[in-house]
């Protein structure tokens, strides 16, 4: 993976997000065909992870995941009104459903963070500025609109979130007291606290990178 051309890399990546959450032409009575076909884009990522040789500690980037997709998945069988509760009736279909978008999202999710594993930023902002450069002999406007800059920000926005939130998450851990951590209250209250420290640092992040480029440019 390392040795693939970084736009490879990436038309690569937006070929299995766009396969994996593809309803094809299936139709309902062949729905585990999807699974099938995620399953198989999973399991090159897989292999790609692993002829990487890229540390097993950074499946813990996976974790929230699964929070997520519990959350989902609870949020997705609550009844909308009184009326459909007080007549609920186990949708099993819509559990299979709400299951095969967690395992897309998984899938999508796993294979981003081996393309970005095996990617540095100075890969990504050398490679969209090239394109960029060979572009704006033809067109010389995309210069002056910096698009290499706003796409390669916005690309290596997707590790970096990956990597403040399990920074973020084990900080706000550490400080909450251990008797205090399996409270619901103070969960909730946690989590709020560690998407507003998300939404700052990303700010922060974003600023930097831009002065970082331009700082890069100038020399």
């Amino acid at each position: 993976m390392k040795k693939i051309p970084v736009i490879f890399k990436f038309v690569l990546l937006a070929l299995v997000v766009f396969r994996v959450f593809s309803n094809s032409l299936y139709g309902t009575s062949f729905e585990w065909l999807k699974w099938v076909r995620t399953s198989l884009y999973g399991f090159f990522a897989i292999i790609a992870f692993f002829t990487s040789k890229i540390p097993l500690k950074t499946l813990k980037k996976l974790s929230f995941i699964i929070v997520l997709g519990l959350c989902f998945v609870f949020l997705a069988l609550i009844p909308n009104s009184a009326e459909n509760f007080s007549n609920y009736k186990f949708d099993f279909k819509l559990l299979l459903e709400n299951l095969l978008y967690i395992f897309r999202l998984a899938v999508t999710t796993f294979s981003a963070i081996v393309v970005f594993e095996t990617t540095s930023n100075l890969e990504i902002f050398d490679t969209f500025e090239n394109i960029e450069n060979a572009i704006a002999k033809i067109f010389p406007f995309i210069k002056k609109a910096k698009v290499a800059q706003i796409i390669a920000i916005t690309i290596v926005f997707i590790p970096a979130i990956f990597d403040a939130w399990e920074k973020i998450s084990l900080a706000a851990k550490a400080r909450l007291p251990k008797q205090k951590k399996h409270r619901l209250s103070n969960s909730i209250c946690n989590a709020i606290s560690q998407f507003y420290e998300l939404f700052l640092y990303m700010i922060q992040y974003a600023e930097n990178v831009r002065k970082a480029i331009e700082n890069r440019s100038t020399y």
